[in-house]
């Protein structure tokens, strides 16, 4: 009987070790000395921001990359490297930055939802995702990624600790609140998926000085994880110069000023009108 228990036991050992190596977590930085290396593909997807974009020298996920790696050695003192994925070790933690030949071998999908982003952990590490736009698209003639960078300033405020209040061009360091990390881990099975309620989301005016740096305060799904956001309708960047507005007296006059800011006209079928709005109303209330 007891050697039966004991052979019970001992075949259950296999599967005890299997799931306690499984639940251990994904360490990037262990008492302030490099854990894991960042991994980029060997042609990093164009971001879309910046006056680069302007001057055909677009930043490239790996500014995202730089970027993670920049802070974490901020808070931690570790400075983790950056590697095309072709140079990527065989062994060893794995911190994956957009899509590369790596995130397709270890079958990582991209997030699908416009200007989404994921962050997942996997057997080797973790992976920060985001949606790359085909080219051709919103009048852009190069893929793009729209979601890495997001993804990476999301992973620095919930994983790593950092709170990005406000960016001022002169003094960078003001409005962040650093965190001091010796050993940084992401749970075994973290996971993480954000994309905007709109098709776009927008992070600053197109005439921001150092574009880049305001997405890490003014990115949308930051802090509460509602994942909402807004952008102008528009593939083109904003001027004020040559737009003609109705002004408001115009507007009023002809019933649309009135109509868009009434609370109980039918909102379905705009020529419908309430009892308020059937005077300025070309149909009139009920039609």
């Amino acid at each position: 009987m007891r050697i039966k228990l004991l052979m019970a036991f001992l075949g259950c050992l296999p599967g005890l070790t299997g799931a306690a190596l499984a639940a251990a977590p994904v360490t990037l930085v262990e008492n302030g000395k490099p854990a894991a290396t960042i991994v980029i593909a060997d042609e990093p997807t164009v971001i879309p921001v910046g006056k680069g974009m302007e001057k055909g020298k677009p930043p490239t996920v790996a500014y995202a990359a730089e970027e993670l790696q920049s802070f974490i050695e901020k808070a931690s003192g570790a400075r983790l490297e950056i590697v095309p994925a072709a140079q990527a070790p065989a062994s060893g933690t794995l911190l994956l930055v957009g899509r590369s030949a790596l995130s397709e071998q270890h079958q990582l999908t991209l997030p699908t939802k416009p200007e989404g982003l994921r962050i997942v952990s996997f057997p080797r590490g973790l992976a920060i995702l985001g949606e790359v736009k085909p080219a051709g698209v919103g009048n852009i003639g190069r893929e793009v990624d729209r979601g890495t960078l997001h993804g990476v300033y999301e992973f620095l405020e919930r994983v790593v600790g950092y709170r990005f209040f406000i960016h001022i061009p002169k003094e960078p360091e003001l409005g962040i609140v650093t965190p001091v990390v010796k050993t940084l881990a992401a749970p075994a099975d973290y996971k993480l998926e954000l994309a905007p309620d709109f098709p776009y989301r927008d992070c600053a005016f197109e005439t921001w000085i150092d574009r880049p740096a305001f997405m890490r305060v003014t990115r949308d799904g930051a802090g509460g994880g509602s994942g909402t956001g807004w952008r102008l309708p528009r593939p083109t960047r904003l001027s004020l110069r040559g737009m003609r507005t109705p002004s408001i007296a115009s507007r009023a006059r002809s019933g649309s000023w009135r109509r868009s800011n009434c609370t109980t006209c039918d909102p379905v079928r705009p020529p419908r009108c309430c009892d308020r709005c059937a005077p300025t109303s070309p149909r009139g209330a009920g039609t």
